[in-house]
């Protein structure tokens, strides 16, 4: 018998905190429901973060909604189940936690946010010999991309975190890295995605996490709500 097809799985997950994976989950997740696709973000960090932001974003009454849940625990089969249906982007992760290795287990992609500080990049040699535990176990592993997150715009730490990163072929780098911007910020404080942003200047902001949607999803965004 065929197995069914289902739609992609992919988390955004690191064991170390503070990397930024709630706001990449959550700003693709806004990103592809204005895109039109058919998707649940899936907060899977016992912090509840991505269902936060959701709930304050569907207080703003900004279109169309996003559909936001929380699991926790054994929550693979669960995340199979709801693929039937959805595109899922799972915010799991924070420490070494059976949900982060449930989601590593189905995903097909994994983005690994970093910030390019050394003990950020020292937590990689961590999720990589996690990767292949959840393998030997699981028999599969999903795609895993590093992104580069809140670089500091004025210094060659990007650069510096790559070379240190290639130690990890089987975790590339994303072409994409997002500097540490004000908008991003504002955007948490209002409830919304960057591209939903207002009154302030997001050019720069919105164009590279436009960037990591086209590396991730491998096309380019088209905005349904423009």
């Amino acid at each position: 018998m065929a197995t069914p097809k289902r739609h992609g799985i992919y988390l955004v997950g690191s064991e170390k905190g503070g990397v930024g994976k709630t706001s990449l989950s959550f700003n693709l997740a806004v990103l592809r429901v204005r895109a039109g696709k058919p998707v649940i973000l899936v907060d899977a960090d016992p912090q509840g973060s991505s269902a936060m932001w959701a709930a304050l974003r569907s207080e703003g009454n900004y279109l169309p909604p996003l559909i936001c849940v929380q699991k926790t625990g054994k929550i693979g089969n669960d995340l199979l189940q709801l693929s039937q249906n959805y595109e899922l982007i799972v915010d799991a992760g924070g420490t070494d936690a059976r949900e982060l290795r449930q989601a590593i287990a189905v995903a097909d992609k994994w983005i690994l946010p970093v910030r390019p500080g050394q003990l950020d990049i020292f937590a990689m040699s961590k999720m990589h010999k996690l990767r292949k535990e959840v393998e030997e176990i699981a028999g599969r592993a999903p795609q895993a991309t590093i992104v580069l997150n809140a670089v500091h715009p004025s210094t060659n730490e990007g650069e510096d975190a790559r070379q240190l990163l290639s130690d990890f072929p089987e975790m590339p780098v994303a072409k994409c890295q997002l500097v540490d911007r004000v908008a991003m910020r504002r955007a948490v404080m209002a409830g919304c995605g960057l591209i939903e942003l207002t009154g302030v200047n997001k050019t720069e902001a919105l164009a590279e996490m436009l960037a990591l949607y086209e590396e991730v999803f491998g096309e380019a965004f088209h905005d349904t709500q423009a």
